[in-house]
């Protein structure tokens, strides 16, 4: 069996210097606004729904009656 080939110590030599997702540090704060910030609009909507559809009509049916 022959031995390996270690005459390379960096185990990393080869790889591409430049990342491949390069971006700014604004492309980092928009991507994270726009993932996190769309999710909380979205289930902000839903809860606003549940509320005014489900929650409220038997609160209000029994102030009003």
């Amino acid at each position: 069996m022959s031995r390996p080939d270690v005459t390379d110590k960096d185990p990393f030599a080869n790889t591409a210097d430049v990342p491949r997702d390069n971006i700014s540090a604004l492309g980092f704060l928009t991507r994270a606004i726009i993932k996190f910030g769309l999710y909380r609009i979205i289930w902000m909507v839903v809860g606003g729904l549940v509320l005014r559809y489900i929650i409220y009509p038997f609160f209000l049916e029994d102030m009003i009656s």
